[in-house]
C-alpha cells in the first residue's frame, strides 16, 4: 500500500552513537521522493531492499527511515538475507537480525538497527534488507520511506504478502544505509609530534598510531622508527600499554593487534649542534600480516619538526642623532612619539647601531599603531618595505587600513610574504613606511611607548650563538685532566646585534656520578674590541675536586630578549692507581742460599703513571745479585729502579739475593721496599710500601682461616670458622691467636681445647692461646659465631685472625694474619606502590591497576605475600598472577622473588552504583622472608585512589509556563548545567515542536539536526559547568484561542564510557491566546419575490482573549441582488464587493453591519441566492493577516405569485423533459478524486471514483502536490481563497477552505458552479459533524473515518457510479 506522508525531510544519514573503530558507510540510498513517500509493513507483510556489496566487510548495522503507525508496543523485525540465485528474491537464510522497539508514533525518523553478531558480506554478492511485521492486529504497522523511483542502481525493492503469496516488485528503492568495517585486518600508520618547532635540548614527543580498522586481528605488526640525526632517543611507552612490544626501540614488534586505535609514544630530544633552520623528519614504517599469512608492507608515515627558529623584535624609536631608528630595546615609557606622513611621502626607520654580524630573516611581521590625521574614518593605503642600507628591498607589503573615528591609535598587524634574506654585517635593517597618494588622509604613526610599541617581528635562524667552548686546566688548553688539576671553561658567545645584547651564560657541569653543578656568569672575561663588538668570552672555573671519569659541560648563552643557544663539551679525568706487593721465593733459608723477591706494582687506574720509582734497601744479611723487570725499567743504583709511562696493567720487578754467613745469628729476615709515582700530568701521589719475611732459625707456622657458609651470611645465622695451623719449621713454644669478630656477631663456642688451647672473649675479640706445637704438626679447630639481626644489606663482615708465636728460645717469629669476609645477604623491598591508572573514572568502568615493588637486596625473597584491601565499590576481575579474593581482601603469594622490579597487573571494575565524587581507594602491605625464612619488616604500600567522575546534567527551560499570542515570537532560554564532576562524552537535547509553532533558529554552538518536528542539538565532551542558549520560535497565526500545548525538551547524555545516564525531561507549558472573530449572519426573510427587498444583519464578535486589529469584513454581493443601503459604525467601500475596515475589537466586543438589498427583476423563481460574509484580521500587534472568519451561508429562495405560476407550470410540464436532457448533457460533470486535508497540511482522506490500479501514480502525486502547495500558501499568507480553481491537464482542481480543513476535488466537465455548491455543502457538513474532533485533533485518523462516507455519498455517488474506491488514513 502506497502511503503519502506530509512533513519535513530528515537528514539523509542519522547521527549515530559511538561506532566501532573503522565503521563507515558502504552502501546507501538516501534519496527520498517528494513528500517523503513510504511503503507500509502491516501484519503478515514484508518489504525488502536488495543491494550489491561493494567490498567484503562486517555489516554492523543498517539505518532505515521508519515510522510507527500502529500501537505504542508495535515492533518490526529487520534482517539480512542472501539472494536466492534462482528467483532473485530474499532467501530463507537469515544472516543477522534485530527487532526495532517502539517508536511511540513519532514522525518518520532515521533509525539505526545494530546486528549482533555482525554479518560478513562478500564483495560483488547480492543481499537483501528485509523488514517484516509479525503483529497480530492488521492496524499495527510501520512505514518504510522510499524514493518513489528506481534511484539505486545496485538493487530494488520487493514486497511479499502472505495472503496473496509470493514476492512482487515495487518499482522503487527503499531508503537504507549500511554501516560496516573491513573484515580483514586493515592497519594504517600515523604519527604526530607534540610540537612543530623546537630548539636544541627540547624534548619532542612522537605519538605513533597503528590503527586496525578491520574486524580480524593482525597476528604480527612490525614498526621501525628511523629517528634521524639531530634527535637523541630518550624513552618510549611501547611496553606499557595493553599491547606490549616484544622488541625495543627502534624496531617494535606487536602481536595480535585487534580492531581499534593503538598507539605508543617515543620521546626524543633535539641534540645540541643541529643547524638552525633544519627540518628534522622522523619516519616510521609499518609492516603486518593478516590471519591468512599475507604480508602487507610499505606503510610509512612521518612527522617533522623545524629546529632553531627564533623571533627578534625591532622597535620604532626616536633618536638624538638620527631622525628615527629601529632598536632592539623595548620601550618602557609613557611618552608617545609620533610622525605624520603626507600622501606620497615616506618615513624611514634604520637599525641603530648597525649589525655586528650577518643576520638571516625568513619572515617579517609589522605591528604598527596608526591613525588618520583627522581622527575620522579614513582609508590609508600603505607601502611597507624592509630593506638594507643600499636600498635592496628584502620584504615588501602593500596594504590598506581603515581607521575609526574614536580617539587614540589602532594597532594593525601586517604579515609580509615569506622570504629568505641575509643582511650582511655592518649594515642597517631599514623599515620604510610610505603613505600612498590614494590615501584619503595623512598617516599618523605612533611609537616608543609601552602603550604603542610599534615594531617589527623577525623570524630568524641567526641569533645569540655559542661559537666555541674551550676547556683548560690551570696551565692552558688540555685534552686530559688529573684529579689534581683545575677545570676551566671558556665560552665564546656572539650575537649579530652586538655583544651588548648578550646578557650572560649558564655553565652546567655534570660529574661522572651524574651530579649537576650549575653557575650563571654575567661578567665577561673578554669582549670583542672592534667598533661593532660582536662577541664576549665568559670564563668559569669548576670549584670542586675532580674525580676519575668524564665531565659533561653544557654552556647556554642568553640574549636580552630571552633567546638562547647552547654548546657542549667533555673533559676526561683519569689517574693511575698502583698497588704494591712483595713476595719471597722461599719461606726458610740458611747462610749461602740464593733466592728471589718478586715485587708487583700493578696499575688498576684509568690513566698511566708518568714515572714510577722503587727503592729496596736490602738488610745486611743479604747481598744483591741481579734484577729484571716487566716492563723493563732503569736501574739507577743504590737499589733504585725507575719506569716512565706505566700504563694500566700488571708490572713485575724480580730482585735476586744471596744469604750471607752472618744470617745464622738471627731468627728471620724482613726485607722492605717503597714505591713512589706521578700521574701523566706530573702530580706526585702518596708512596706505597711492602715487605717479605724469610725464616733463618725457628718454627714456621702457617695460618689459614675458612668459614661455613663460605660467602654469604643471613641475619641470626650461625657461622663456623675453621682454623688450620701447620708448622713447617722447628717446634714452636707458644702460639697466640687474636680474633676480631665482625660487628654485630656474637661468640657461641670453640673446639680450641682439643689441642689444649684456651679461648677468652673480651668485647669483640676472642683470645686463643696454645703451647708446644711440635715441628711438622698440623692442628685444626673451629669457633662458632652468630650473626646479628641488624646487619647492613650488601655489607662485607670480615673476621680477622692474627697469629703470633715464639721459638723454643722465646724469640718472636713473624706474625701471620688470616681473614674471611662474608657478604650479608637478604632481599630488600623498601617500598611498594599501588597505581590505579585513571585518576578519575565512571561507574561501570574497568580500572586497570598495578602493584609495583622492587627487590633491591642481593638475593631473592624466599616467600612474599602481597595483601591488598580493596574499596567496597571496586570489584576484582582478574590479575596477571594467581590470587585469592574474598569480599574486599585480595592476596597474592609469590616464591623466589628475584632481584629487580616486579609488577602485578590487576583489573578491577567500578560498581555501577558508585556515587559521583566518591573516592575509592586500595591499600595494602607486603610481607616477605629471606632464604633461611627470616621474616623481614612488613612494608606498607603507598595507596592509590580513583575519584568517581560522573556527569550530572540538569535542564532548565524559561519560561516554563507562559501565555503567548498567536502570530507572535516566543523565545526559550535553555540552560544546561553539568553539576557532576565528570565529562559528558555526548549530550543530546531533543525538542519536539508542536504543530502550533514554527522554528526560527537558536544561538547554540551545537551540531543541530532536524527530522520533521524533532530538533536535536548535540555537544561532545561537555565538562562541568553551564551552557546557555536561546531557542527562537513563533506561534503560528492559525492557532486557535485557548489552545493548550507544550514544548517537550528531552536531555540525553552519556558518560565518557558512552554509558547512558538518566534522561532529563522538561515540559514547557504554553497557552495560546488569539482574537477569534465570529461572524453571525441572518436575513430578515428566507423567501422573497423578485423585485422585493430584504435585509442582511451581520454581527462581528471577538470571542477570543486578545484584541483583534485591522478587522476587514467583506461581502461579495450576488449580481442578482441590488444594494440599497449599508449601515455600520464605519463606512463601506466598493460597489458590489463591499468592504468594511474596522479598527480594533477587544475581547467580547461586537459590531453590526446591516445591508439592505432588492432582488433584481426577472430573477427566476426557485432561484437560490446565497450570501456569505468573510473577515480577515490580525493579532493585537497589528502584524500580517492572522485569522480568517466566514459566516455560515444564508440562502434565500425566489418565489412567485401563485396564479402566474399555474400557467407557467402547465407549459413547463410539456417542454421540461426535452430541455432538461439537453442541459444535463451539456453541463454534466464527473468528480474523479477527492482530497480532504487538515489545516496544517496532513492528508485526512483520499477517495477515488475508480480503483487505484487504474491511476497513474505520478498523476496522483502531482495532484496532491498542487493541493498541498495551495494549502501551505493559504496558511502562510492567511488568504481567504474560499474557492480556488486550477487546471490540471484534462482535469480541473477545485479547492474549498473551511475553518478546520480543506476539501479539494478533481473533476472533468464545465459546470463548475454545481461542483462548487456540492463541495461547499460537503465541507460544511464535515466541519459541523467533526467540529470538536478537528478543533483539537491529535492525529488519530480513526476519529474522522466517517468523513469518507459523507464524501462518498454526496460527491462520488452522485456521479452516477455504483462504486467509489477509498484510499486513506
Amino acid at each position: 500500500m502506497l502511503v503519502f506522508l506530509v512533513g519535513g525531510l530528515a537528514s539523509p544519514f542519522l547521527i549515530r552513537p559511538s561506532a566501532a573503530y573503522g565503521e563507515h558507510v558502504y552502501e546507501a540510498n538516501p534519496i527520498l521522493g517528494p513528500g517523503d513517500p513510504s511503503f507500509s509493513v502491516y501484519a503478515d507483510q514484508t518489504v525488502a531492499q536488495s543491494f550489491i556489496a561493494t567490498a567484503t566487510y562486517s555489516l554492523l548495522n543498517v539505518t532505515l527511515r521508519l515510522q510507527n503507525v500502529g500501537s505504542s508496543t508495535n515492533t518490526i523485525l529487520v534482517s539480512l538475507h542472501p539472494d536466492d540465485p534462482v528467483n532473485h528474491t530474499p532467501s530463507s537464510v537469515s544472516l543477522a537480525s534485530a527487532r526495532v522497539g517502539t517508536l511511540n508514533n513519532a514522525p518518520p525518523a532515521n533509525i539505526s538497527i545494530a546486528f549482533s553478531p555482525a554479518a560478513v558480506v562478500n564483495a560483488g554478492e547480492v543481499y537483501w534488507i528485509v523488514a517484516s511485521n509479525g503483529a497480530s492486529q492488521a492496524v499495527n504497522g510501520y512505514l518504510w520511506s522510499q524514493s518513489n523511483a528506481d534511484t539505486y542502481p545496485g538493487g530494488h525493492a520487493d514486497i511479499y504478502n502472505v495472503t496473496s503469496g509470493g514476492w512482487a516488485s515495487l518499482m522503487t528503492d527503499m531508503y537504507f544505509v549500511t554501516y560496516g568495517r573491513n573484515y580483514a585486518a586493515n592497519l594504517t600508520a600515523a604519527m604526530t609530534a607534540d610540537r612543530t618547532q623546537a630548539m636544541p635540548q627540547d624534548p619532542v614527543i612522537f605519538t605513533v598510531y597503528f590503527n586496525n580498522s578491520g574486524t580480524q586481528i593482525a597476528p604480527q605488526v612490525w614498526i621501525n622508527d628511523s629517528l634521524p640525526s639531530g634527535f637523541a632517543y630518550v624513552s618510549d611507552t611501547s611496553t606499557l600499554g595493553v599491547l606490549k612490544s616484544s622488541t625495543p626501540f627502534p624496531r617494535f614488534t606487536f602481536s595480535n593487534v585487534s580492531n581499534g586505535v593503538h598507539s605508543f609514544v617515543v620521546t626524543a630530544r633535539v641534540t645540541i649542534g643541529v643547524d638552525p633552520g633544519s627540518l628534522l623528519t622522523n619516519r616510521v614504517t609499518l609492516t603486518y600480516t593478516n590471519v591468512s599469512g599475507g604480508l602487507h608492507a610499505g606503510l610509512t608515515t612521518s612527522a617533522s619538526v623545524l629546529v632553531g627558529i627564533a623571533s627578534k623584535q625591532l622597535y620604532l624609536a626616536p633618536n638624538a642623532v638620527l631622525p628615527r631608528i629601529l632598536t632592539t630595546d623595548r620601550p618602557t615609557g609613557t611618552s608617545t612619539s609620533t610622525v605624520t606622513i603626507d600622501q606620497s611621502n615616506f618615513e624611514d626607520f634604520a637599525l641603530s647601531p648597525a649589525l655586528a654580524g650577518s643576520f638571516r630573516v625568513t619572515n617579517v611581521t609589522a605591528s604598527l599603531w596608526v591613525d588618520s590625521l583627522s581622527g575620522n574614518v579614513e582609508t590609508l593605503v600603505l607601502d611597507l618595505s624592509v630593506m638594507d642600507r643600499n636600498g635592496t628591498v628584502a620584504y615588501y607589503r602593500p596594504t590598506a587600513v581603515v581607521t575609526d573615528n574614536t580617539a587614540g591609535f589602532q594597532m594593525f598587524t601586517f604579515t609580509f610574504p615569506a622570504g629568505n634574506y641575509t643582511f650582511p654585517a655592518s649594515q642597517e635593517i631599514q623599515l620604510r613606511v610610505l603613505n600612498d597618494p590614494s590615501s584619503t588622509d595623512k598617516l599618523k604613526l605612533a611609537f616608543n611607548a609601552t602603550s604603542v610599541p610599534s615594531r617589527l617581528d623577525l623570524l630568524t635562524t641567526t641569533y645569540v650563538n655559542v661559537t666555541q667552548v674551550l676547556l683548560q686546566d690551570q696551565v692552558g688548553p688540555a685534552s686530559v685532566w688529573s684529579p689534581f688539576d683545575s677545570l676551566i671553561i671558556l665560552a665564546n658567545v656572539s650575537d649579530p646585534f652586538g655583544a651588548a645584547k648578550i646578557v650572560g651564560a649558564w655553565f652546567n657541569v655534570t660529574t661522572p656520578t651524574s651530579a649537576v653543578v650549575a653557575s650563571y656568569v654575567t661578567t665577561a672575561a673578554q669582549t670583542d674590541p672592534q667598533p661593532l663588538p660582536q662577541w664576549k668570552v665568559y670564563r668559569y672555573t669548576f670549584n670542586q675536586s675532580l674525580a676519575n671519569g668524564t665531565y659533561s659541560i653544557l654552556v647556554t648563552a642568553f640574549e636580552d630578549n630571552g633567546v638562547q643557544d647552547s654548546a657542549n663539551g667533555t673533559a676526561l679525568v683519569r689517574a693511575p692507581a698502583l698497588s704494591f706487593t712483595k713476595v719471597a721465593s722461599v719461606v726458610r733459608a740458611k747462610a749461602g742460599d740464593r733466592y728471589a723477591y718478586d715485587l708487583w706494582f700493578n696499575n688498576t687506574g684509568t690513566g698511566p703513571a708518568g714515572r714510577v720509582w722503587i727503592n729496596d734497601s736490602l738488610p745486611s744479611q743479604l747481598s744483591f745479585q741481579s734484577s729484571s723487570s716487566t716492563p723493563p725499567g732503569t736501574y739507577t743504583g743504590a737499589y733504585n729502579w725507575t719506569w716512565t709511562s706505566v700504563a694500566p696493567g700488571s708490572n713485575e720487578l724480580v730482585i735476586n739475593v744471596a744469604v750471607s754467613g752472618s744470617a745464622n745469628q738471627v731468627a728471620w729476615i724482613r726485607n722492605q721496599a717503597t714505591l713512589s709515582f706521578t700521574d701523566e700530568k706530573g702530580h706526585l701521589w702518596p708512596s706505597l710500601s711492602a715487605y717479605a719475611d724469610v725464616v733463618i732459625n725457628g718454627p714456621i707456622v702457617n695460618l689459614t682461616l675458612s668459614s661455613s657458609p663460605a660467602a654469604r651470611v643471613h641475619a641470626n645465622q650461625t657461622v663456623v670458622y675453621t682454623v688450620n695451623l701447620t708448622n713447617g719449621g722447628d717446634a714452636a713454644q707458644t702460639l697466640w691467636l687474636n680474633d676480631t669478630m665482625p660487628s654485630g656477631f656474637t661468640f657461641v663456642g670453640s673446639t680450641a681445647s682439643t689441642y689444649g688451647g684456651t679461648a677468652n672473649v673480651a668485647g669483640d675479640e676472642i683470645l686463643f692461646q696454645f703451647s708446644d706445637m711440635p715441628a711438622g704438626a698440623a692442628w685444626s679447630f673451629t669457633f662458632t659465631l652468630r650473626a646479628g639481626l641488624a646487619l647492613s644489606l650488601a655489607s662485607l663482615y670480615t673476621d680477622t685472625l692474627g697469629l703470633n708465636y715464639s721459638s723454643l728460645n722465646s724469640v718472636l717469629m713473624p706474625s701471620k694474619v688470616g681473614a674471611v669476609s662474608l657478604l650479608f645477604a637478604a632481599p630488600a623491598i623498601p617500598n611498594g606502590t599501588i597505581d590505579l591508572l585513571p585518576s578519575q573514572a565512571s561507574p561501570g568502568e574497568d580500572i586497570p591497576a598495578t602493584l609495583t615493588f622492587a627487590n633491591v637486596g642481593n638475593e631473592p625473597a624466599k616467600y612474599l605475600w602481597a595483601n591488598l584491601t580493596v574499596d567496597a565499590y571496586l570489584t576484582f576481575r582478574n590479575a596477571s598472577l594467581p590470587s585469592a579474593w574474598l569480599y574486599t581482601s585480595l592476596r597474592f603469594f609469590l616464591t623466589n622473588v628475584s632481584l629487580g622490579s616486579h609488577t602485578i597487573y590487576l583489573n578491577l571494575t567500578l560498581s555501577g552504583s558508585t556515587p559521583d565524587r566518591y573516592v575509592a581507594a586500595i591499600t595494602g602491605t607486603i610481607e616477605y622472608s629471606d632464604e633461611i625464612q627470616n621474616a623481614l619488616p612488613v612494608i606498607t604500600l603507598t595507596p592509590d585512589q580513583v575519584t568517581v567522575a560522573l556527569p550530572s546534567m540538569a535542564l532548565s527551560i524559561t519560561p516554563g509556563n507562559t501565555t503567548v499570542e498567536a502570530g507572535t515570537p516566543l523565545t526559550y532560554s535553555v540552560y544546561l548545567f553539568n553539576a557532576g564532576s565528570g565529562v559528558a562524552a555526548d549530550v543530546w537535547l531533543n525538542m519536539t515542536l508542536p504543530s502550533a509553532f514554527d522554528f526560527y533558529g537558536d544561538t547554540s554552538n551545537a551540531s543541530r539536526t532536524t527530522s520533521g518536528a524533532n530538533y536535536s542539538w548535540h555537544w561532545a565532551n561537555q565538562g562541568s559547568g553551564p551552557r546557555n542558549f536561546a531557542v527562537y520560535l513563533a506561534v503560528r497565526s492559525t492557532v486557535l484561542d485557548g489552545t493548550l500545548t507544550n514544548v517537550a525538551y528531552r536531555l540525553d547524555y552519556q558518560d565518557v564510557n558512552h554509558v547512558a545516564r538518566p534522561r532529563v525531561t522538561t515540559i514547557a507549558m504554553v497557552k495560546v491566546i488569539a482574537p477569534a472573530i465570529v461572524l453571525s449572519l441572518q436575513a430578515d426573510r428566507s423567501e422573497v419575490l423578485s423585485g422585493n427587498t430584504l435585509t442582511y444583519s451581520l454581527e462581528i464578535r471577538n470571542a477570543g482573549e486578545t484584541t483583534a486589529r485591522w478587522v476587514s469584513v467583506s461581502d461579495d454581493v450576488d449580481p442578482r441582488l441590488e444594494i440599497l443601503t449599508k449601515t455600520s459604525s464605519v463606512p463601506a467601500t466598493g460597489n458590489r464587493s463591499l468592504s468594511w475596515n474596522l479598527t480594533d475589537l477587544v475581547p467580547g466586543q461586537s459590531e453590526w453591519i446591516n445591508v439592505t438589498v432588492r432582488v433584481v427583476d426577472g430573477t427566476p423563481v426557485r432561484t437560490l441566492i446565497a450570501n456569505v460574509f468573510e473577515a480577515r484580521y490580525s493579532n493585537s500587534l497589528g502584524g500580517a493577516s492572522l485569522g480568517y472568519a466566514r459566516s455560515a451561508p444564508v440562502t434565500i429562495t425566489i418565489i412567485a405569485d401563485i396564479l402566474p405560476l399555474i400557467w407557467i407550470g402547465l407549459a413547463g410540464a410539456i417542454a421540461a423533459p426535452a430541455l432538461g436532457l439537453l442541459v444535463a448533457r451539456r453541463q454534466r460533470v464527473a468528480i474523479e478524486e477527492v482530497f480532504l486535508v487538515y489545516r496544517d497540511g496532513v492528508l485526512l482522506s483520499h477517495l477515488s471514483r475508480t480503483l487505484m490500479a487504474d491511476k497513474d501514480e505520478d498523476v496522483l502525486s502531482g495532484m496532491l502536490t498542487a493541493v498541498q502547495e495551495f494549502v501551505r500558501d493559504a496558511f502562510r499568507y492567511g488568504e481567504h481563497r474560499e474557492l480556488h480553481q486550477m487546471d490540471f491537464g484534462d482535469y480541473r482542481i477545485l479547492i474549498e477552505r473551511g475553518k478546520l480543513a480543506y476539501l479539494a476535488v478533481v473533476y472533468s466537465g464545465k459546470n463548475s458552479s454545481s461542483v462548487r455548491k456540492r463541495v461547499r455543502m460537503v465541507l460544511d457538513r464535515i466541519e459541523s459533524t467533526y467540529a470538536s474532533v478537528l478543533d483539537n485533533w491529535d492525529g488519530d485518523m480513526e476519529k474522522v473515518v466517517g468523513a469518507r462516507d459523507i464524501i462518498r455519498d454526496y460527491l462520488l455517488k452522485s456521479n452516477g457510479h455504483s462504486r467509489a474506491h477509498t484510499n486513506g488514513e
